[in-house]
């Protein structure tokens, strides 16, 4: 069998080296070279060889790394781990195409919008990494590219009657799994900011509290740090008259340096443990705790969430809400409360057309 022939045409790159740009047609050729000839006069470096997986590496530790906590670059990890490197991860970063890009979301195509969305989020970001260092001059993951899959369903959030149950049964188990509930439903902290409260940042005189840290779980142990999630998250609360209670009473019970006491490891998971297991269900409605206090499945973010809900359902601004939430923008608010600003822009527009048509104000 006669060996393929093909035609070749040397550049010279800035740092004096060769490269070689090879076809089997000369108009393959001459388009290649014109593209390398191009990427050359925007600074591109056509002879680098470097591999998305080496990129990514260098990406996390430059870029990531120093911005965000190590639970975050975990979640990245698992992301790219198990849904993109398998893929491209072995090529070198100049040779992905879109081809490449669709493969990869061609293989996620079963997974849930949020996954597809957050796998799209970090090719796009380590390939603009890519072209800000000129190793690429444009990025493969193009605008047609769009998160699939199934929409996660509404969350529901605890009704009155369920939030009563709750905080009797947490006060029943005890007072710093009942302080964990109340900072997660009254205040809407995230589970790690509540763990990560200290006294510091209660301010009993002019009821509020000050979101400056949050704990974070490590293989290593509990990491007390003030890298918090997203840039909105460092913010003032106000303290309702049931969380001021609660948290006046806890004062005097203990003098740990965290509002919970949460310390290291074992104490943070136990107080989340405890939380699970007043729930009799799990998330799938499984029975898993015969006889336990409530016949409904609570998680920390639950409560966290039915605080928004109830914000958005009494009135409160979008852009309260984002504040209180310590969402960095009002659109990450939006993903997940658009309905309850729609049902109360809807109320507002109904009592407008109401008052306006009423007969003591009307000319008809």
């Amino acid at each position: 069998m006669a060996s393929t022939k093909y035609l070749t045409k040397a550049l010279r790159c800035p740092d004096g080296k060769r490269k070689y740009i090879r076809a089997k047609t000369q108009k393959e050729l001459d388009e290649k070279v014109q593209r390398a000839q191009l990427e050359l006069c925007m600074g591109i470096n056509i002879g680098d060889n470097t591999t998305f997986r080496e990129l990514t590496r260098t990406w996390l530790d430059f870029c990531k790394r120093p911005k965000v906590n190590e639970n975050t670059i975990r979640l990245i990890n698992i992301t790219l781990d198990h849904h993109v490197l398998p893929y491209i991860g072995h090529l070198r970063v100049r040779d992905i195409r879109p081809v490449h890009i669709a493969r990869v979301m061609s293989e996620a195509a079963e997974l849930a919008k949020g996954t597809q969305a957050a796998l799209l989020s970090r090719m796009r970001e380590v390939f603009q990494f890519a072209i800000d260092n000129r190793v690429i001059a444009v990025s493969p993951v193009t605008s047609q590219f769009k998160p699939g899959g199934t929409p996660p369903a509404e969350r529901v959030p605890l009704t009155e009657g369920q939030v009563r149950a709750l905080l009797a049964a947490a006060k029943a188990k005890g007072d710093d799994l009942y302080v964990f509930v109340c900072l997660c439903l009254f205040a809407g902290l995230r589970r790690g900011e509540a763990l990560g409260l200290c006294w510091d940042s209660v301010d009993f005189t002019g009821r509020t509290i000050t979101v400056r840290r949050q704990a974070v779980f490590h293989r290593s142990g509990l990491e007390l740090t003030d890298r918090l999630k997203t840039q909105g998250a460092k913010r003032v609360l106000p303290i309702p008259d049931v969380l001021l209670e609660a948290l006046r009473q806890r004062r005097r019970a203990t003098d740990t340096m965290t509002v919970v006491g949460a310390m290291d490891m074992q104490s943070a998971k136990r107080i989340t443990r405890q939380l699970q297991f007043l729930c009799a269900v799990d998330s799938g409605g499984a029975v898993v705790h015969k006889g336990a206090a409530l016949d409904f499945y609570v998680h920390p973010h639950l409560l966290r969430h039915t605080y928004a809900s109830r914000l958005m359902a009494t009135g409160a601004d979008l852009k309260e809400v984002q504040y209180l939430l310590g969402h960095t923008t009002p659109a990450m608010t939006l993903r997940v409360y658009t309905h309850y600003d729609k049902r109360s822009r809807q109320r507002e527009t109904a009592t407008k057309v109401d008052a306006a048509f009423r007969p003591e104000s009307s000319a008809i």
